[in-house]
């Protein structure tokens, strides 16, 4: 397949010490631009929640640590409310968020006193509303079977609400419900997430058997299945909802979601299965389009197929970038990925560039790919990307140096 390739600017290294999950997970915006700059989060080696600032040049101004998370899965979540605050959620493994915010975030002794939120909290998905307020969704696991738990906070106000049991899975046992929260420009409120299942005595594989969209006009208090029905009762089952994505013999694993100009939700879909890249539009007449990335990703690579799922950002004009991960063995943490870029029209598909994101360093892997989340970037502009360049050590109290990427993602289509 004969693909333009356009030009991309150089990936520069933040930090040289983050860990083998730094940049990880793909449902927490990490990367938020302000007047004074553009902010960045990840975690370290000792399992620190860092907070930077970069220039548009990629120089890193200055970090700090923010926070102290216990193992690789605590890297935090960052949000702006018209106030002029700075939010951060910082995430746990399976315990419980903290919640800080500034006006002034260049200054380590500005941010206020830490709140805790969240009951069994792991995987924070953290946006503000058009009101000021916040919502967050994040993966339950404070009792079987899990699920995702919604939950908000009324603008300036001091406290957060209880948490919302909006998802449950259909069996006990470990889910990965990779919960992704996007909004519209039109303020409707989207919620992306898998019904993940183990099987007991891991009889069978765990995998995701299907996949589903929620959403609310009113930022969370009235919810609505992806067909228009309203949800009569919570927590939304397997059974009660109209499953975008439904393989029994898959395992379809979900990038972030995004929602285009035009208010049409989109995401990424890798099965894990068998090695695909799908990106999935909705229309506005609520039927979803399927457009296979598989061959236009793996053109970029020969001999490479996809390794993970995508991360999307959208533009003024309709179209996307997405970055995908490409690797020789399909499979999580393998040591061969390296991140390239497409540009797609949501339409029909088509490619209209390609060119590869990182550099390819044998036996180096660059993965867990962070695009800037949360706006829709207008002509001329490009959204900002971390990844972790290094190797995933075997287990999640395993955290190897590893280095913490930075580029902007300058994929424009050719006239």
């Amino acid at each position: 397949m004969s693909l333009p390739h356009v030009s991309m600017t150089a990936p520069i290294a933040l930090a040289a010490d983050g860990c083998d999950r730094a940049t990880a997970y793909h449902m927490s915006n990490k990367i938020l631009r302000r007047e004074d700059g553009i902010y960045v989060t990840w975690l370290d080696v000792d399992y620190r929640i860092m907070v930077g600032r970069v220039t548009a040049a990629g120089e890193l101004e200055f970090a700090y640590p923010l926070a102290q998370g216990i193992d690789n899965h605590c890297g935090a979540a960052l949000a702006a409310t018209p106030d002029g605050r700075m939010h951060v959620v910082v995430g746990s493994h399976g315990h419980g968020f903290i919640h800080l915010f500034t006006e002034s975030p260049a200054q380590p002794g500005s941010w206020s006193l830490p709140a805790s939120i969240g009951i069994g909290a792991t995987y924070p998905s953290l946006l503000s509303l058009a009101g000021g307020e916040l919502a967050l969704a994040y993966r339950f696991s404070g009792s079987d079977p899990r699920g995702v738990h919604f939950i908000r906070r009324p603008a300036g106000g001091p406290q957060w609400g209880w948490p919302l049991t909006l998802l449950q899975m259909p069996a006990p046992g470990y889910v990965f419900t990779t919960n992704s929260l996007a909004r519209s420009p039109g303020g409707t409120l989207h919620l992306l997430a898998e019904f993940h299942k183990t099987y007991p005595e891991n009889r069978a594989p765990a995998h995701t058997m299907a996949v589903c969209h929620l959403e609310s006009p009113d930022g969370g208090v009235t919810w609505f299945h992806d067909d228009g029905r309203p949800v009569a009762r919570v927590p939304v089952c397997l059974e009660d909802t109209s499953p975008v994505i439904f393989r029994g013999g898959g395992n379809p694993r979900i990038g972030n979601l995004v929602v285009l100009a035009d208010g049409c939700p989109a995401f990424c879909c890798w099965d894990q299965f068998a090695c695909t890249l799908d990106l999935h539009v909705r229309m506005p007449d609520r039927k979803w389009l399927r457009h296979d990335l598989t061959a236009a990703a793996s053109a970029l690579r020969p001999g490479a197929r996809p390794g993970f799922h995508a991360a999307l950002a959208p533009h003024a004009d309709g179209t996307l970038t997405a970055i995908c991960t490409l690797s020789e063995n399909c499979s999580w943490g393998d040591p061969t990925q390296t991140l390239a870029g497409l540009r797609i029209d949501p339409r029909d598909g088509s490619i209209l560039a390609a060119a590869a994101v990182s550099d390819d360093l044998p036996g180096t892997p660059s993965w867990l790919p962070s695009i800037e989340k949360n706006r829709i970037f207008e002509a001329g502009d490009a959204p900002f990307v971390l990844y972790t360049r290094g190797i995933n050590g075997p287990t999640h109290n395993s955290c190897a140096p590893c280095e913490v990427m930075f580029k902007r993602v300058e994929l424009q289509p050719k006239t």
